[in-house]
């Protein structure tokens, strides 16, 4: 896949060892010439997790040229000068097996360096995602349940919403002078080929192609993570603990801009991590009625801080009664259907004036009927599925809504946890009694 990539350091804690050993495996091939000798250095300046490193080392034939480095197994030629030859490589972690092999017509000569990667301690913010919108995410991989073992492809390191800073420029987003080493950065978590219908035509949210960090490719729990430059995003004065969470966000966001807001009644169904940030963008967009429905006190009551107008518990309270009598009998303009219920599908249809709009994130695990001829057409309703995030209106969109103070997620993030707690962070998730939970790496 094409583009600019660059390094994130995300995490702390390789087992650092020194460079251990040099040896010449010569394997002689014929008879007359001399094979060549090759010498291999200790990396220069050490394997430092997400920095360059420098190999070097010399061939005793100067005519050799180029040379072929192998690295962890993947493969590189390298041109000589008198015999000599050096290269720049970006430092991955753990165990790093360098090698080295010239060939002329005597034989073969190889070098090989085992060194073990040490981490520069950036620190940086990880999120731990949940299933409470109906989002399959870090805890299905947890829990290894039937659609985490059927859509991952072990080994992969999880963890899709991060926050960090630059530590290594690729060659070409270097040149591109669009980021610097330093920035501190969140990032775009689905990356697209580029090249099929739904990329030409602008909805990159719908590649056919898309592979999602922690799931399809590895994420955010680990050292570091490459990602294309054109994923990521400056949080220019954003806290890193926003940034962490901008993806899920930016779903919210999606979600209820979607529609024509201004002045206009919504009803949140599902107010999870994202149904609570669907509130808070409603009211940034001017909604003039937000009405959140949510079963769990806990997240009803982040609702209410999160800035819905009333708040109610379709166990204590007729919910569509309600809407009707708030909105004079009509029924809102927008539904956001965040929790992926059958219940949840049928009240939206019902809580939607005639010509209203549902906007349906929530995922389902199991088939809804609906009533199509009641409950759609003749109401004369305009459906639309969410998926991701438009890329890029919607950063762009939710980048101005944080810059502008319209928008404050934090209440949302009830906990935080160092990543050794991870198994408590789980429970809390499990036990319905956390927003969204943030992971403090390295901090």
């Amino acid at each position: 896949m094409a583009g600019l990539y660059l390094c994130l350091v995300l995490a702390l804690g390789a087992n650092p060892e020194p460079a251990a050993h040099t040896r010449d495996q010569g394997i002689p091939i014929g008879k007359g010439r001399e094979r060549p000798k090759v010498e291999l250095t200790a990396p220069i300046g050490g394997w430092t997790v997400g920095r360059m490193v420098e190999v070097a080392g010399s061939v005793s034939d100067p005519t050799v040229d180029p040379i072929t480095v192998s690295i962890n197994g993947d493969r590189y030629l390298l041109r000589t000068a008198n015999g000599r030859f050096s290269r720049k490589f970006p430092a991955a972690s753990g165990k790093i097996v360098v090698v080295a092999m010239a060939t002329n017509q005597g034989g073969t000569g190889t070098a090989q360096v085992t060194a073990y990667a040490q981490v520069a301690p950036v620190p940086l913010r990880a999120v731990l995602t949940s299933d409470t919108d109906g989002v399959y995410t870090d805890l299905h991989i947890w829990e290894w349940d039937s659609w985490a073992s059927n859509r991952l492809r072990p080994p992969v390191v999880v963890g899709h919403e991060f926050a960090g800073e630059i530590v290594e420029l690729g060659r070409e987003a270097e040149a591109a002078d669009l980021l610097a080493v330093g920035d501190l950065v969140t990032a775009e978590g689905h990356i697209v080929c580029g090249h099929c219908l739904q990329c030409r035509l602008g909805a990159a949210h719908l590649c056919q192609r898309t592979q999602i960090i922690g799931v399809d490719r590895d994420g955010a729990f680990a050292e570091y993570i490459a990602m294309p430059a054109s994923n990521v995003m400056r949080l220019d004065g954003i806290p890193t603990e926003v940034g962490a969470i901008m993806d899920p966000l930016g779903n919210a966001v999606h979600t209820v801009l979607e529609a024509n807001v201004p002045g206009s009644t919504v009803l949140v169904l599902g107010c999870g991590p994202i149904g609570c940030f669907a509130v808070g963008v409603a009211r940034a967009a001017g909604a003039s009625l937000v009405v959140a429905s949510e079963y769990n006190p806990m997240r009803l009551e982040l609702a209410h801080r999160m800035g819905a107008h009333v708040t109610l518990n379709p166990s204590a309270d007729d919910v569509l009664a309600r809407v009707r009598k708030l909105t004079g009998g009509d029924g809102v303009d927008l539904v956001c259907e965040m929790s992926g219920h059958p219940s949840g599908h049928a009240q939206a249809f019902a809580a939607a004036r005639l010509g209203g709009r549902v906007n349906l994130l929530g995922t389902p695990s199991r088939t809804t009927e609906v009533d199509f001829a009641r409950d759609v057409i003749f109401k004369g309703l305009t459906l639309y599925g969410v998926t991701g995030r438009k890329m890029y209106e919607t950063w762009h969109q939710m980048r101005r809504f944080l810059r502008a103070g319209q928008l404050d997620p934090r209440p949302v993030i009830t906990h935080r946890f160092p990543l050794e707690s991870i198994a408590e962070a789980i429970q809390v998730i499990k036990d319905g009694q956390a927003g969204k939970v943030i992971l403090e790496i390295g901090a």
